[in-house]
């Protein structure tokens, strides 16, 4: 699988933004927190999305299909990373899955 262009969300400000008041989307959001810890996100005034929590090790945590307002989506342990995709991003991935992230290249590898 080719690498995966993604938006990068390092500033508290354009995490907190994420997909809220945004249509339809093509490019992957990820958010890159500054330790890991455990969080939750919510999906009010998003569109549909999935959610892929990430490891330290960039390994699949949780994977939420968000197809409707949810106030609270949280992954079981804690997470450095969370990709933010369009509908059906996440589908086929599994826990402890290995997803190569490049913060610096914008990029992600689902196929690693």
């Amino acid at each position: 699988m080719p690498r995966i262009p993604c938006i990068v969300l390092r500033t508290f400000f354009e995490q907190m933004r994420g997909l809220m008041f945004s249509g339809r989307f093509t490019t992957p959001l990820l958010f890159v927190l500054p330790q890991p810890r455990i969080f939750a996100i919510h999906s009010m005034f998003c569109p549909p999305f999935d959610a892929v929590f990430l490891d330290a090790d960039c390994k699949v945590i949780d994977v939420f299909a968000v197809r409707s307002t949810r106030l609270w989506i949280q992954p079981r342990r804690e997470a450095l990373y969370l990709i933010e995709g369009p509908p059906g991003f996440g589908s086929g991935l599994k826990e402890g899955q290995a997803i190569g992230v490049d913060v610096h290249g914008a990029w992600l590898d689902l196929a690693r």
